[in-house]
């Protein structure tokens, strides 16, 4: 089982849509939290380690977490600039699943 972790600032919206979204799909475990430290949820080591594949929200996110966390091992994946980008092949084949567009 993949455990895949989503991230977005406050994880208000975007991160916890994506964990929802993505919790039924068989073979993926999902979890959500913000980079700021008011975050509903916010992201922690633990949770870092947790996980197998990260997927940011913005390049801002992929940058901040990489500043904070700089011997982060898990793969980091951005589904794009704004909140509404679709999860490319790459990401999805890093997921185990074939994308359809």
């Amino acid at each position: 089982m993949k455990r895949v972790l989503f991230i977005c600032s406050q994880n208000r919206l975007r991160s916890p849509t994506a964990e929802q979204v993505f919790a039924d799909w068989p073979g993926i475990e999902t979890s959500s939290a913000g980079l700021n430290h008011d975050a509903e949820n916010p992201l922690t080591p633990d949770l870092l380690r947790w996980a197998d594949i990260v997927f940011v929200m913005e390049q801002a996110h992929r940058r901040k977490l990489s500043s904070r966390f700089r011997n982060l091992k898990v793969p980091i994946l951005c589904s794009g600039p704004a909140p509404t980008a679709r999860i490319n092949s790459a990401q999805g084949n890093a997921l185990g699943c074939r994308i359809k567009h």
